[in-house]
This record gives structure tokens, sequence and C-alpha cells, in this order.
């Protein structure tokens, strides 16, 4: 009898875990369009890295999950058939409709760490608006952790801001030299409000010039047209908890969630008081919100 090609260990661990990621696929459904296949992390990293160096799936370290491209998705196919492995129609459908929900929102973003020298984010934490959701852990910054909105975060990145996902990931950048500095952000947590020539106004009593001088971003780093009617911001200062730049120490890596001000308030909350202010004021009239409960 002719035996069985044997496969090494580390060989046989990787197309395993590929096998295993595909069982165990989901995916979202974003307004109407369903986003790429992915599964949860749970295997030994050096396997998913060498998966992903294959290119068979796209992950990252702060990520919870990873991603299985269209090579990945043949690969495992093709596994399943050489393991004699047989997917289940009806779970596999059931897989699809399980994560069918909003897409996740940040509640807060909180820096835990600035570099001596003053030029990046150590780490930062993210908080997301839905109890299930875990606190997220994004390492290692280029650039210092300035603002965030419900659906991502900007980084200040020396001559050029660089946008991030709900999930750490780099989605945008734009010089300064193009878009200015960023001062505030909307009231609801959906845009950010770039400013060109803040002091040239400030010393010359210039008037603003709505998509010209002033322009609204929202966290794809995409500008959207100014609005119309009036619009209430938040400074990008009173984001941040007291004190939140404050600690400049390289160790703080290893025991970062203690420093998270878990008392800062929140999109959530500041929609809350936002609303309250309407329903008791008509309009709020008088400058911004409160950012924190009276």
């Amino acid at each position: 009898m002719e035996q069985e090609a044997k496969i090494d260990a580390a060989t046989a661990a990787r197309e395993l875990t590929l096998a295993l990621l595909f069982l165990n696929r989901f995916r979202e459904k974003v307004g109407h369009n369903w986003t790429p296949w992915r599964a949860w992390k749970g295997f030994d990293f050096d396997t998913l890295d060498k998966l992903a160096e294959a290119g068979l799936i796209s992950s990252s370290r702060t990520a919870k999950s990873v991603y299985l491209t269209d090579e990945g998705l043949a690969e495992a196919q093709r596994l399943l058939n050489k393991y004699g492995i047989v997917e289940n129609a009806t779970a596999a459908t059931a897989r699809q409709g399980r994560k069918e929900h909003a897409m996740k929102k940040i509640d807060t973003v909180s820096n835990i760490g600035i570099s001596h020298d003053g030029t990046r984010s150590l780490a930062v934490i993210v908080s997301y608006q839905t109890e299930d959701d875990d606190v997220a852990i994004v390492r290692d910054l280029p650039g210092i952790c300035v603002a965030y909105l419900e659906m991502g975060f900007l980084v200040d990145a020396d001559d050029k801001w660089n946008f991030y996902d709900v999930e750490g990931k780099l989605v945008a950048s734009a010089g300064k030299a193009d878009i200015g500095e960023c001062t505030e952000v909307s009231v609801l947590g959906d845009y950010y409000v770039f400013d060109k020539t803040p002091e040239l106004r400030t010393l010359n009593g210039g008037e603003l010039a709505p998509d010209v001088d002033v322009l609204c971003i929202d966290a794809k780093g995409q500008r959207l047209p100014y609005p119309t009617e009036k619009h209430i911001c938040i400074s990008r200062k009173d984001l941040f908890p007291a004190g939140d730049f404050a600690r400049q120490d390289d160790d703080l890596l290893d025991d970062e969630e203690e420093d998270f001000d878990e008392e800062a308030t929140g999109w959530s909350e500041r929609k809350k008081i936002y609303k309250r202010v309407l329903e008791d004021d008509g309009e709020p009239t008088d400058g911004l919100p409160p950012t924190t409960p009276d």
C-alpha cells in the first residue's frame, strides 16, 4: 500500500489555522453593503504572521480580528477538500447574518503616554459605546492623538494629519498646509473642523469663509459641505480629560490600563447633554453645550 505524503508540523499548523479561520468567518452588513469576510483572532501570532506574509489574511497586532483575502478564501476551500472537511451550509449562512449590526462607534479616546521628546503617543486607549465591545489598545502612533470622533481619531504627525478608523487603522493623511489646524469637532462627533488662517483672521478681524478658510472633514479624511445652519462644536482640547498628556514614561506600556480615566465624558454622554440643552433652551444660542455634566 502506498504511504500518504507527510507534511511538517509548521505547515500543518498554518494550513489548519487558515481552515479554522475560514470555518469561523463572519461578515457585517453596513448600510446595503457587506464587509469582507473576517474571523476573530485566537491563534498563534507567528502562524498568523506567516499567513499574512503569504497574502492569505490581512491583519495587524492591534486589531482583534483578521480579514481573509480572496486568495485566502480560495486556499481555505482547497484545504477543506484536502482534509475532507465538509462545511455545513446552514451554519455558513448563520455566520453571515449574526454580525449584521451597526458598526461600532468610539465613545472615548485617551492618550496614556507621550514620548520623552513629545513627538508621538506611546499608546492610546479606545473605548466603544456598546457594552459588548472591549477597550482597544493602540500602541506607539507616529504622532500625537489630538482629537477623535465616533468613527475614528486624529493624529498630529508633524507636517500632516493622519486619520485613523475605529480599530486604529490608518485610512487617510492630509498635509497641514492644505487643510490647516484642527481646532474643533462637531458636538455630535461626526466631523472635525480645520481652520487654515486663524492667526490672520484674529489679527485683521477678517470674516470666516466657509469651505475656503474653514473646512469640515469626516473621520475618513473626506471634506464635507460646510453646514448651512449653525453648527455647534467643541474645542478639541476639551475632548481629553485633565492631565491626559502629563505622563511621559516609556514604561507605561507595561501597565497601560491603570491610567485610563473611565470618568471621561464620551460621545454617548455628550449627545445626551446636547439633547437636554436643546430641550431646555430650544436652541443653544449662548455658546457651546457643556462637555461634562453639571
